[in-house]
C-alpha cells in the first residue's frame, strides 16, 4: 500500500538529506520507534510512502477509539524519540510532522497491539489558510467525553490485567486503569476482560468505567452431631483475605458465597474445633462434618494407701477360707507353748525318738493278719473243748 502525495505541494523540512536521515533512524532507533518511519520512494511529480501489507486506517478517517489509542502509543514513542535525539530538539521536531492526521496510519496485528507508521514525515504543507504547522493532531469538532476503564478485583484493583477494547489489546496501569481518551458522544465500543464483555456507549458525564471481575463461588457446610443434624454450630470459614462465622439451620446446612482467590488458596473450615481444609471449586465446594458428643466420665473413688505386709496376711486368711480341708492355723500362743513342752523334754529321750524306726503301713497290716490267725485257732480249740466236755457228761 502507498500512500502519494504532489511533490509540487509540500515542503521537506529535512533538505536535501532526507534518505540519509531515515537510513540513520532506522539504525539508531529500536524497531517499535525505527518503524515509525515509511519509506519515501520519489517519482514524477509525485512522493509516495510504503505501508506493508492491507489493513490500514489513518487517524483522520479511523474508529475514534483505535484513533484515540493510536494517538496515545503515537505520544509515547515520539517522547522515546526526542530523547534519544539529546539536545538536537528542533530536528527531532522536523522528522516527527506530517502534514496533517491523513498522514498517519495504524492497524492492529496478530497478537492485538497496534503499529503506527508516519508517512510524509518530515513535510509540511507550505501555506494553509488558518496559518499554522500540522504535527499530527488535531482537536475534535464534535463533543466528546474523556473515557477510562478501570479494573477491579473483590474490591482490588488489577494493575497489568490484560483487556481487549475493540478487539484491540491493551493493558492497565499500576492503579489498574486504562485512559483511552476523548471519544464523541454517543460513540459506542465493547470491553473484554477475560470471560467479561461489556459494551458501553460513550455519553455526558460517564466517561469513567469501572468492571467488577471478581469471580465467586458457593462453600457449603453440613454438620452432623451423633448422626443427626447440627443445629446452631459455630462455622469458621477462612480462605483468601475473606473470615465469615455462620451457624448451621435445622438440617445442619450452611453456605456463603466467597470470592474466588486468584492465588489458588486452600480454603480453612472449623466446627467445633475440628478442621477440614481443601481448594475450591468453581461452582460449590461441600464440607462434610460427622461430630460425636464428649463422653461424660464418672470420676472413680479414691481408697487410701493400704499397707503391703498387712494386705499379704489379708490374703492369706482369705484364700485359707476358700481351702476347706486346711485345717485352721493355731495362735502363736499355742505354738509358743508347744515350744516350751518340747523345751522340757530331756535331750536323751529327744534322742531316742528320732533313732526309733517309724512302722511302715505294710508292717501293721502283717501284725493284724497273725493276730487274727492266733485269735482264730484260740477260738476253735475252745469250741472243740466245750463239745467234748460236753458228750462226756451226757453220756457218761
Amino acid at each position: 500500500m502507498n500512500i502519494k502525495i504532489k511533490s509540487s505541494g509540500v515542503s521537506c523540512l529535512v533538505g536535501d538529506d532526507y534518505d540519509r536521515v531515515y537510513t540513520v533512524l532506522k539504525k539508531q532507533l529500536d524497531p517499535a520507534c525505527g518503524n515509525l518511519f515509511s519509506e519515501r520512494i520519489p517519482g514524477h511529480e509525485y512522493l509516495q510512502w510504503v505501508l506493508p501489507g492491507d489493513g490500514w486506517a489513518s487517524l483522520a478517517d479511523g474508529d475514534p477509539i483505535m484513533s484515540e489509542m493510536a494517538r496515545s502509543e503515537l505520544h509515547n514513542r515520539q517522547q522515546i524519540i526526542i530523547t534519544k535525539f539529546g539536545g538536537n530538539i528542533a530536528m527531532a521536531q522536523k522528522v516527527l510532522t506530517v502534514p496533517d492526521d491523513s498522514f498517519i496510519y495504524y492497524k492492529s496485528n496478530a497478537d492485538g497491539h497496534l503499529d503506527i507508521r508516519l508517512t510524509a514525515w518530515g513535510y509540511r504543507y507550505p501555506e494553509r489558510i488558518n496559518g499554522g504547522d500540522t504535527t499530527g493532531i488535531i482537536t475534535p469538532k464534535v463533543p466528546t467525553e474523556p473515557v477510562c476503564v478501570q479494573l477491579i478485583y473483590n474490591g482490588q484493583p488489577m494493575p497489568g490485567k490484560p483487556l481487549r477494547i475493540n478487539g484491540f489489546l491493551r493493558a492497565t496501569d499500576k492503579d489498574g486503569r486504562l485512559g483511552i481518551g476523548d471519544l464523541p458522544l454517543g460513540y459506542q465500543f465493547d470491553i473484554d476482560v477475560d470471560d467479561t464483555s461489556m459494551h458501553h456507549i460513550v455519553s455526558a458525564g460517564n466517561g469513567n468505567i469501572t468492571i467488577d471481575c471478581t469471580k465467586y463461588t458457593t462453600v457449603e457446610v453440613i454438620v452432623s452431631k451423633d448422626s443427626l443434624p447440627y443445629e446452631g454450630a459455630d462455622v469458621h470459614i477462612a480462605y483468601g483475605n475473606t473470615n465469615q462465622h455462620l451457624k448451621t439451620d435445622s438440617s445442619g446446612h450452611a453456605s456463603t458465597k466467597v470470592p474466588v482467590d486468584p492465588k489458588g488458596s486452600a480454603c480453612n473450615v472449623s466446627v467445633d474445633g475440628e478442621v477440614q481444609e481443601s481448594p475450591l471449586n468453581d461452582v460449590i465446594t461441600t464440607f462434610r462434618f460427622n461430630l460425636t458428643s464428649p463422653q461424660i466420665k464418672v470420676p472413680e473413688k479414691e481408697y487410701p494407701p493400704v499397707d503391703d505386709d498387712k494386705s499379704e496376711d489379708k490374703d492369706d486368711t482369705d484364700s485359707g477360707k476358700s481351702i476347706l480341708a486346711d485345717p485352721p492355723e493355731k495362735d502363736d500362743e499355742d505354738t509358743d507353748d508347744q515350744r516350751d513342752e518340747t523345751d522340757d523334754v530331756p535331750e536323751e529321750e529327744v534322742e531316742e525318738e528320732k533313732e526309733k524306726p517309724e512302722e511302715t503301713p505294710a508292717k501293721r497290716s502283717w501284725w493284724s493278719i497273725l493276730l487274727g490267725i492266733l485269735f482264730a485257732l484260740l477260738l476253735l480249740l475252745l469250741i472243740i473243748a466245750t463239745y467234748i466236755f460236753g458228750r462226756g457228761m451226757l453220756f457218761g
